[in-house]
C-alpha cells in the first residue's frame, strides 16, 4: 500500500481545504460511529454548505491503464465523493470525481477504481486523494465516516 489511514493513531493523514476551514475531519471514538480497530474512525459532519479534504501527501501513481484502487470502509447519511487531484509540479492539472457514494444504513466496503482518471490526467505526475460532500438541506447535519483507507497499486 502506498498510503494507509486507519485513524487509530493520535492524528490522521487527511488535510482540510483552506477554502472550507471551519469544517474538518476529526477522529471519533463514539462506538456507534466507529468501524473497528482500536475504536477510532475518521468523521466529517457538516452543517455548513460543503466539505473537501485531501490526503496530506502527494503520491506518484502509475499511468497507462495500470491498476490503481482506493479501498475504504465508510458509512454516511448523504452522498459524498471520492476523487483525485493531479499535479504537474505545483500546478493542479486535473481534479476529478471517481465515485459518488450513496447514504448507507451501516458500514460498507468499496474499492474505487482510480486507473482511468490517473491515466487521463495529462501532465500530472503526482496525485492526492480527496473526499467531498455537499450538505443535504433535508437533514440537520450531513456526515460520513471513514476507516481502513488504503491506496493500492
Amino acid at each position: 500500500f502506498i498510503w494507509m489511514e486507519d485513524f487509530d493513531g493520535a492524528s490522521h493523514s487527511l488535510c482540510n481545504s483552506a477554502a472550507v476551514e471551519d469544517t474538518i475531519m476529526t477522529i471519533t471514538t463514539t462506538p456507534s460511529e466507529v468501524f473497528e480497530g482500536t475504536g477510532r474512525s475518521g468523521k466529517v459532519s457538516i452543517t455548513t454548505p460543503s466539505y473537501i479534504g485531501y490526503s496530506c501527501e502527494q503520491y506518484v501513481l502509475p499511468k497507462y491503464g495500470a491498476p490503481v484502487f482506493l479501498e475504504l470502509n465508510y458509512a454516511c447519511n448523504t452522498d459524498f465523493n471520492v476523487g483525485i487531484v493531479g499535479y504537474a509540479g505545483s500546478v493542479i492539472e486535473v481534479q476529478s470525481i471517481s465515485l459518488s457514494l450513496r447514504p448507507t444504513t451501516g458500514w460498507n466496503k468499496v474499492y474505487v477504481n482510480l486507473s482511468n482518471e490517473i491515466s487521463n490526467a495529462g501532465n500530472a505526475t503526482k496525485f492526492k486523494i480527496f473526499f467531498s460532500m455537499i450538505k443535504n438541506q433535508n437533514i440537520p447535519a450531513s456526515y460520513f465516516y471513514l476507516d481502513n483507507v488504503k491506496l493500492i497499486h
